[in-house]
């Protein structure tokens, strides 16, 4: 009896140090353990985590760096760092922050490290991503360890503050980690579920683990459940396609468009669709001939973009022949007066460069990434349809990471990009188009349009959506003006995840390129490859 006793005491003990051990509780779960790989046509590449240079850069990231804020999967805001808002003066967000959340190396996350990071946000010196608009910024302020003074020059609203401060590229730094040394950010260090493990610039990234990662599922298990993240860079697009279909690749946010009809039909993986994300050609506006309005408005007729959606997405998209908000009806600010300004009319572009003093064209060359077929095949029927009124255009491929110097440093006359809104709210325009972003490889280059930037300050301060929206739609009319840029389509995005992947859905819409938030709640069954 007293044996009994003693086992059944002994029982009773270790399921009480279980319970009182979230993480003992934890590994228990057939959820944890495993190494999901994630697949890009992009190179991963060293990055200044306030930057943005595409979606592969975004997908590695995420799941290092904690946000004060982060979209759900649904494209809604949530709070990641940040507990609570309080507005105690019109100009003044008074944000507290969570008390049990620590960098990866130990030190906890401090109101000081949140000022930090918003600061260099700030500074010119950094080129930060969200520089511009976050330009309403007065000052950021640590009250207290937890409490965090963000004042602002005008009274802004709270939606557009929390879904700026969920944006990837507004992670929260470790103060004392980036000023321990200069940082080349071949590494990084935040507070996210997962750690920066190794590194192979333009090929591979790996992440393991965080274990002690702030957040627990519902059986109050730890997070994240996947042992390992492997990101990894295919310049093959069908060696990438083989190996997803093999199930070498877990999940592949970006699958050819002419290979989607096959995973469709493939019963082990489970396909995601989503108009998130569009293609344009941009131009350098300082240098002849793109410096004439009338040569880019003539470029802007010459080119069939129903061409392009067949040919370079397999009719997965909506060819666009005016400004984007006219093709945004998920957006309050949609402004369908914008479409149909450029419909396809070649005799026009003719007239338009006879005009402009070039009445037989000219030769130029596009600059386009080597490594995305979508990329080529866009520029292929822009050139092809060019020809067709006379120019000589060609290709210039350069693989991914140089094409984004290229693009950084405005050094091209016609440039074709992929992109899309990464926010609700219609600011996500000043993202790309506002003047004081100056080497933005997505931004039209030497772009200076200081009364387009004035209706985009001002629309960031009104709290009118109706006033809002005629600002937008006033700006919209300038861009179309002057044609800085052409929009082109507005595809379909293929997202491809194989079924043996749980907890893991594509984001919505503009969230669409943070959905590696999402890998926290991930897990692989035990039929993965990669259990």
């Amino acid at each position: 009896m007293k044996l009994k006793a003693l086992v059944v005491g002994c029982l009773a003990l270790g399921i009480l140090l279980l319970g009182a051990s979230g993480v003992a509780v934890a590994q228990q779960s057939e959820k944890y353990g495993g190494t999901l790989v994630f697949s890009n046509a992009n190179h991963y590449p060293v990055n200044d985590p306030h930057k943005y240079r595409g979606s592969a850069a975004r997908e590695m990231l995420a799941p290092v760096y904690s946000t004060l804020y982060q979209y759900t999967v649904e494209g809604k805001i949530t709070e990641d760092l940040a507990s609570t808002l309080e507005v105690p003066s019109p100009k003044v967000f008074k944000v507290t922050i969570r008390k049990d959340v620590v960098f990866h190396d130990g030190t906890p996350v401090r109101a000081s490290d949140v000022a930090y990071s918003f600061t260099r946000l700030l500074d010119a010196a950094v080129g930060a991503q969200l520089r511009a608009q976050f330009q309403v910024l007065e000052s950021v302020k640590a009250q207290d360890d937890f409490t965090v003074l963000f004042t602002f020059k005008n009274p802004v609203i709270v939606d557009w503050f929390k879904e700026m401060a969920a944006q990837v590229e507004a992670p929260i730094l470790s103060e004392k980690w980036m000023k321990a040394k200069p940082r080349d950010f071949t590494e990084h260090m935040g507070s996210g579920p997962f750690l920066w493990e190794k590194f192979t610039a333009g090929v591979k990234v790996t992440l393991k683990r965080n274990p002690n990662y702030y957040r627990y599922d519902a059986d109050k298990s730890r997070l994240p459940y996947l042992e390992r993240l492997e990101f990894a860079g295919y310049t093959d697009t069908a060696l990438r396609v083989a190996a997803l279909k093999a199930g070498d690749v877990d999940i592949d946010g970006f699958v050819p468009w002419e290979f989607l009809k096959d995973f469709t039909a493939n019963p082990k993986v489970a396909v995601d669709l989503s108009n998130e994300a569009y293609m344009n050609l941009v131009f350098n506006v300082a240098k002849p001939p793109f410096d004439n309005k009338l040569v880019r408005r003539a470029f802007a007729y010459a080119i069939d973009r129903s061409k392009i959606t067949k040919l370079a997405f397999y009719g997965f998209g909506t060819p666009v022949y005016g400004g984007i908000l006219g093709y945004q009806p998920w957006s309050w600010a949609h402004n369908p007066a914008s479409r149909d300004r450029f419909q396809y009319n070649p005799e026009r572009a003719k007239q338009l460069l006879a005009q402009a003093g070039h009445p037989n064209c000219f030769s130029a060359a596009i600059l386009t990434s080597a490594d995305d077929q979508m990329h080529i095949d866009t520029s292929q029927v822009i050139a092809e349809d060019l020809k067709a009124i006379g120019c000589n255009i060609t290709l210039r491929l350069e693989e991914w990471t140089r094409r984004v110097n290229s693009g950084n440093k405005e050094d091209y006359l016609l440039a074709v990009n992929g992109t899309g809104p990464r926010m609700v709210d219609p600011d996500w325009v000043s993202q790309y188009y506002h003047s004081k972003l100056p080497g933005f490889y997505h931004r039209p280059a030497n772009y200076n349009y200081p009364d387009m930037d004035g209706l985009l300050d001002r629309a960031r301060l009104l709290t009118d959506r109706d006033a809002r929206k005629k600002l937008y739609a006033q700006w919209e009319d300038l861009f179309l003006e002057d044609n800085p840029g052409i929009f082109l389509v507005y595809r379909q995005t293929g997202g491809v995840r194989q079924r043996t992947v749980h907890g893991f859905e594509f984001s919505a819409g503009v969230a669409r390129t943070a959905s590696t938030d999402g890998l926290e709640r991930a897990w692989l069954d035990k039929t993965s490859k990669h259990r």
